[in-house]
């Protein structure tokens, strides 16, 4: 038997649930039943799909910094792994660095391209490539 596709299955139960049409017992339910089916839980070690996490960062850095660790939790609450370039390459990168050359190479090995706010140039470039690299992309609210 074929694991089923973990993210978009605890997507779509997290919707139903959400829509109410499933209570939060049959969603659980179905969840394990899933994890139990395939064999393995999808949020083990190891088992985690990656969330390349695009959001602002120039401008208002002190306050975009503290969305995108939000965002991160948001990411690992949803048993996923987050990528978050922007929170990792200031700490050893200068401006003049190939941040952006950097981070597409993060984004090619990510499962999913998540992004919050009104996209900014850099942003529009990530998501481009996500969609050309045939990750899906989720606008997060």
């Amino acid at each position: 038997m074929n694991a089923p596709d973990f993210p978009n299955l605890r997507r779509t139960i997290s919707d139903l649930a959400k829509r109410g049409i499933l209570d939060g017992n049959l969603a659980d339910a179905l969840w394990n039943a899933a994890k139990t089916d395939a064999g393995r839980d999808p949020t083990a070690a190891g088992h985690r799909p990656v969330v390349y996490v695009c959001s602002p960062y120039r401008g208002e850095i002190e306050r975009n910094t503290a969305n995108a660790k939000r965002y991160a939790k948001e990411v690992v609450a949803a048993g996923y792994a987050p990528v978050v370039p922007h929170l990792m390459l200031p700490q050893f990168m200068a401006d003049s660095d190939p941040w952006m050359e950097c981070g597409l190479a993060l984004l090619a090995r990510c499962d999913e391209l998540w992004y919050w706010g009104e996209p900014t140039a850099g942003m529009k470039i990530e998501i481009e490539e996500a969609r050309a690299l045939e990750i899906p992309v989720r606008k997060m609210i």
